[in-house]
């Protein structure tokens, strides 16, 4: 057991405290536990920290700005290239009325490219002496392309702009450098386009040899082939005999039409139709005589009716019946004889315009079929000569625009030495350099304070724990044993002040000390809202809290308020209380446990304090740790009856059995913490140990409070300030 109580727990170094909150006049209430950190905290510790954030930023400043005034100056020059996007190709010809630039954005990167290229940076490289050099320093050509280290190609945004930058320690370099590449770029893309141009005519030429050729050979053929025809121009004598054929064709038709109609009438005469007759030309004759001879007739009837046959009458009438009968009949037999030379005229005119068409025909077929390889070899004439033609012109143009030395891109504005470096920017690197180290100062200080799981102040006690902070006990400078009358006494321990020294801080002394006792007893023992508490375990999570201190303290401030008070030093394995009331060990709790003895037995009073008694833990402390816990009940029933109060000084709660023990026989359990030191987990278990018996924790007692660690501790200066007051008025 009592190497637990000796193995203090590993304890995170002290940071930063929490905001700052007002003078405790009573328990607090216990707060969420997300409940976050005020703004005011965060300000408090970087106001506490001033000192330290204000020499890292100026130490980190004054080393940026002795950085930058070592570092050597860089100098830059910028060489600006115009694009004209609307420039023409060539100069004559079909490109020249065409932009040479159809996409910028794509023309532009592939100059970017172009100006980074070994052809445009080699010369460049030679001529100043920016090649890569050996171990011996001597320059020699790379194997691969050369590169200028310093040199970049930017393109403005919404620009037609290409910018040549290049970086140097002289600015005079820089300047020429980059003018020497902006250079070196036009002059390559001059070249370049001056060799396409005479590779191009000189392919353009041999082409051109082939191509006379064969528009010599074509035109031969063509020359051959009309001698052969024995005309000049077969198609115009194709034309005229087409006209020819569509005439005899029209002849033709007319001819054969009037055959069908004048044989129809023939075959009408023959077989003795009147009506074939009648559509002849000498159908109106016929007419005409058919009329008389029914004239004739009817005049002959009525002559039959009034005379005889012997009757001069009769006979005239029969007479001239019969001429006219005649020469009717004679006319249509001339008509029928009429018909048939007609249709034999016509007959034979027909066969004539059918053989003279035919004949046409077959000539004209036959110059058509020649007309055509005709077209063929006239059509390949003329192609080869359109094409020998056109390559000859597309050389001259070529040859032309060779010498053109037009470009879309132009030097805008040249290089010049720069009389400021780009490199190092001292202005703005150490202020980046204040900057930077401002916030890595400001962060590691807010980092610490989150880290940090020490106990550091009220608020954060009641905010992590869940529990109630009673008192703050300042660290005092040197804390003189609690059984000396002098810390009895307000304000008898602040020295006066002494000209030309610091005036002692008040917080720091005895008396600071003695009134925050005072205050965390009537914290704990004028409370109204429970029963009256008779008996009071203090104790702490792990050793080495200064509970035993307090607990000396707070029996002397119970004590000076005249109520009978007991203390009673239950610490058997590391007592401490004789020691700071100057009392001999020789018997105590010890031998009230082993030898059945009783407290009056072993009391101790105190010089000067009448209602104080103390009960040390006695010689054979070790060999009776085990059994105190037990008998601890009977003991605080016999000593509630005599006195008013009854303080326990215990062992640590964590890895001790005693104590445990203890708080479940007493009223109520005060737990001391060491501010900055003790961790929050330990407490935690302390505090998790006594909820888990149904204990009744009274509150937190942070010790050792010092005034950087908490604002809430800023209290105590008031009270200096008036006891100062007070002892000047005296």
């Amino acid at each position: 057991m009592s190497s637990v109580y000796n193995n203090k727990p590993r304890i995170l170094p002290a940071s930063a405290p929490p905001s700052q909150i007002a003078h405790y006049t009573g328990p607090q209430a216990a707060a969420e536990p997300d409940e976050l950190l005020p703004m005011q905290h965060y300000m408090w510790l970087l106001r506490r920290a001033w000192w330290k954030i204000a020499l890292f930023v100026v130490t980190c400043t004054a080393l940026t700005a002795v950085a930058c005034f070592l570092m050597t100056p860089v100098y830059e020059a910028t060489v600006r290239l115009a694009v004209d996007s609307k420039v023409p190709a060539s100069v004559i010809g079909q490109d020249s009325a065409t932009p040479n630039i159809s996409d910028v954005e794509e023309f532009l990167t592939t100059e970017i490219d172009l100006l980074q290229s070994d052809a445009v940076l080699r010369p460049v490289a030679k001529a100043y002496h920016l090649l890569p050099r050996d171990k011996k320093g001597k320059e020699f050509l790379p194997a691969g392309s050369v590169t200028l280290p310093g040199l970049t190609i930017t393109h403005p945004a919404s620009s037609l702009l290409l910018k040549i930058t290049y970086r140097s320690k002289d600015p005079r370099k820089a300047a020429d450098v980059a003018n020497a590449v902006a250079h070196s770029y036009i002059d390559e893309a001059m070249d370049m386009r001056l060799h396409s141009s005479m590779n191009l005519s000189g392919f353009m030429a041999k082409q051109l040899d082939d191509l006379k050729a064969n528009m010599d050979k074509s035109a031969e053929a063509l020359t051959t082939y009309q001698r052969q025809l024995g005309v000049i121009d077969p198609e115009q004598q194709t034309s005229i005999l087409s006209a020819r054929v569509a005439q005899l064709n029209s002849e033709y038709t007319e001819a054969e039409n009037d055959r069908i109609r004048k044989q129809t009438a023939y075959q009408g005469v023959k077989s003795g139709n009147a009506s074939a007759i009648d559509i002849s030309t000498q159908a109106e004759q016929l007419t005409r005589l058919q009329q008389q001879m029914q004239d004739a007739e009817q005049a002959m009837a009525i002559v039959q009716t009034h005379y005889g046959p012997n009757n001069a009458n009769y006979k005239v009438a029969a007479n001239t019946l019969a001429e006219v009968t005649r020469e009717y009949q004679a006319a249509r037999d001339n008509t029928g004889r009429r018909i048939q030379t007609d249709f034999a005229q016509a007959d034979t005119r027909e066969k004539m315009l059918a053989a003279t068409l035919a004949a046409a025909k077959a000539q004209s077929d036959a110059l058509s079929l020649k007309s055509l390889e005709y077209q063929q070899l006239k059509r390949d004439a003329d192609a080869n000569k359109t094409l020998y033609n056109e390559l000859f012109q597309k050389i001259k143009e070529a040859g032309i625009n060779s010498g053109f030395q037009n470009s879309s891109i132009r030097i805008a504005d040249e290089a010049r030495p720069q009389n400021a470096p780009v490199f190092p920017k001292k202005g703005i690197f150490i202020f980046i350099g204040f900057f930077l180290s401002g916030v890595i100062a400001v962060a590691a200080t807010l980092l610490s304070d989150m880290m940090d799981k020490s106990v550091r102040d009220p608020e954060q006690a009641r905010r992590s724990l869940q529990v109630e902070v009673l008192g703050i006990l300042p660290d005092v400078l040197q804390l003189k044993p609690a059984g000396r009358q002098l810390l009895l006494k307000s304000g008898s321990d602040v020295p006066a002040p002494v000209a030309g020294k610091q005036p002692l801080d008040w917080s720091r002394t005895q008396d600071a000390y003695t009134e925050a006792i005072r205050t965390m007893r009537s914290l704990v023992l004028l409370e109204r809202t429970r029963e009256k508490l008779r008996s009071v375990q203090v104790t702490s999570a792990v050793a080495g809290e200064g509970k035993s201190t307090c607990t000396a303290h707070l029996a002397i401030a119970h004590a000076m308020q005249g109520r009978k008070t007991l203390l009673i030093d239950a610490d058997l394995r590391r007592p401490s209380q004789h020691n700071h009331f100057s009392l001999p060990n020789e018997e105590g709790l010890a031998d009230v446990i082993m030898d059945g003895r009783s407290l009056a037995d072993v009391l101790h009073t105190i010089e000067g304090i009448e209602n104080l008694h103390v009960v040390t833990a006695g010689a054979s402390a070790m060999r009776a740790a085990h059994l105190v816990g037990n008998k601890m009940a009977a003991l605080l029933t016999d000593a509630e009856q005599d006195y008013d109060l009854v303080l326990i000084d215990t062992p640590p709660m964590l890895g001790l059995a005693e104590p445990i023990q203890i708080a479940c026989s007493v009223d109520g359990v005060l737990l001391i913490t060491q501010a900055g030191e003790t961790n929050q987990d330990a407490v935690a278990a302390a505090i998790g140990t006594l909820n888990r018996l149904d204990v009744r924790i009274l509150g937190l007692v942070l010790n050792k409070v010092r005034r950087e660690m908490s604002s809430t501790y800023q209290h105590f200066g008031v009270y200096g300030q008036y006891d100062e007051r007070v002892l000047n008025a005296s």
